[in-house]
């Protein structure tokens, strides 16, 4: 009797799991393979963040402790690898869910970075539990951020460095988007904006303003 009551359980699990994949093959789903095809990149469903990006030292990853991305875009925009998936972060409030941006850049000019929005930072408690990582990050004070930007969180490897940078494009860039967050690692710049998710119609540029910013990070 047991035995046959332990089937059910799988079964039924196994019925449920199927159901709500069915279920969740959403707009998003479609809509993100057929953007694929047009801009000749590969599609996942489901997709475990691979080794170089867990190795990347991101904070969003380290807090988050999930492993794993939805309606994953894979492939090249004009020259840069990228990949683009939903990915759940869990807060004090509970579990919210962003489009991540995460292209292809050389970070020796200014070196690993990190830069959101007060309003980004204030309006998220991550979770609490996890330790922060151990690094050598220098927070910029106030003083020394362009008068735009002062409501920004900016730390960096190379403050100096990223001192420059913000004399220049980089400032310019943040200013015109003061909604999203960034973090730089040694080979990966990773953009997104809290609790929002991209529209597939709304991909291509934000792959183009995602390299627009590797570019004025790599110069």
């Amino acid at each position: 009797m047991t035995i046959v009551l332990s089937v059910l359980i799988v079964f039924l699990l196994a019925g449920t799991i199927g159901t709500l994949l069915y279920l969740t093959q959403d707009e998003a789903g479609k809509s993100r393979r057929q953007l694929a095809q047009q801009i000749d990149a590969e599609y996942q469903g489901y997709a475990a963040l691979d080794r170089e990006l867990r190795a990347a030292g991101f904070d969003l990853f380290h807090h988050s402790q999930i492993r794993h991305g939805r309606h994953q875009l894979r492939g090249h925009w004009h020259g840069r690898a990228y990949k683009i998936m939903d990915y759940p972060v869990i807060a004090a409030s509970g579990i919210s869910q962003q489009t991540l941006i995460l292209i292809e850049c050389d970070s020796k000019h200014v070196g690993k970075l990190k830069a959101t929005p007060a309003k980004n930072h204030q309006s998220r408690q991550l979770d609490q539990f996890i330790d922060p990582q151990p690094d050598a990050f220098i927070r910029l004070k106030t003083s020394e951020l362009p008068p735009s930007l002062r409501q920004w969180k900016i730390a960096a490897i190379k403050p100096h460095a990223v001192r420059i940078k913000l004399n220049g494009n980089f400032s310019h860039w943040l200013e015109q988007h003061d909604t999203v967050s960034i973090e730089l690692s040694d080979a990966f710049l990773l953009i997104y904006r809290p609790d929002s998710l991209l529209l597939a119609d709304n991909i291509s540029s934000a792959l183009a303003l995602a390299k627009d910013l590797a570019d004025i990070l790599e110069t």
